[in-house]
């Protein structure tokens, strides 16, 4: 039952109970011939519709986002290859991912950890799959904050463009609007961005204590980390390697 079919219910109720008194009916007594039984829109999971339990984690979920993108892309952009000289380019992405995928993922846990008892937010699922949810999530975010580095020139445009991708990925993510009433385009543009697969599930563990699609949704996250890692693998070698080459020559 839709909340517009609980009004809608309310002012028939209250329509007949003035028909019924019409009649010579108490109030009490036509309320019951007009209103026999009463309906009332439940919410499950959040039953006092709390902005709070809803809200907070998905807020917490685009921070930690746009922190890991930030780091990443600062990494990414501010490099000294004199050090790294003789380093395999995948040892060098890997070495500046790692240290940023497991401070976010501390970062996490300590985010959960306040909501639950900071705020007060139940915690219902299971906490081994809030875990792997957030570590697959933020493997494609670190993955895909290196990768828009390397399209990017400099800090100031990586900057650019990663403040205007959060906004809209959290819009379009099913977070706030679900994913079923949007169009096809929008659904198809949601599908792109990591958030997606992560926000609603890790909330509905936390208030459900069940999110049918966290598995389907830790696979895309991953899979997606992995393809986008080999897209920035091969970027990331063709741009250091007449970096290195440059500063052996002038070193000769």
């Amino acid at each position: 039952m839709s909340s517009a079919q609980e009004i809608m219910m309310e002012f028939s109720g209250k329509i007949g109970k003035s028909l019924v008194e019409t009649i010579g009916q108490a109030p009490d007594q036509s309320l019951n011939r007009a209103a026999p039984i009463e309906f009332r829109l439940r919410v499950l999971n959040n039953p006092i519709l709390s902005y709070l339990d809803f809200f907070v984690l998905g807020v917490a979920m685009a921070a930690l986002q746009q922190g890991v993108l930030l780091s990443v892309g600062a990494s990414m952009t501010n490099e000294n290859f004199e050090e790294f000289r003789g380093t395999k380019p995948m040892v060098m992405l890997l070495g500046k991912l790692a240290p940023y995928w497991l401070g976010g993922l501390l970062s996490y846990m300590l985010a959960l950890l306040i909501a639950i008892q900071g705020f007060g937010i139940p915690c219902r699922g299971s906490l081994i799959s809030l875990i792997i949810i957030g570590a697959a999530f933020l493997i494609a975010v670190a993955v895909m904050g290196s990768l828009m580095a390397l399209i990017c020139k400099d800090e100031v445009g990586f900057t650019q463009l990663s403040l205007s991708y959060t906004v809209p990925a959290f819009i379009y993510s099913g977070y706030t609007w679900p994913l079923h009433a949007m169009g096809s385009f929008s659904t198809a543009l949601a599908s792109l961005f990591p958030i997606t697969y992560a926000a609603s599930n890790i909330r509905d563990l936390m208030l459900a204590g069940y999110a049918p699609l966290v598995y389907y949704s830790i696979f895309t996250l991953l899979a997606a980390g992995i393809f986008l890692f080999a897209i920035a693998l091969k970027l990331y070698s063709r741009k250091i390697t007449p970096r290195i080459n440059q500063n052996q020559a002038v070193s000769m």
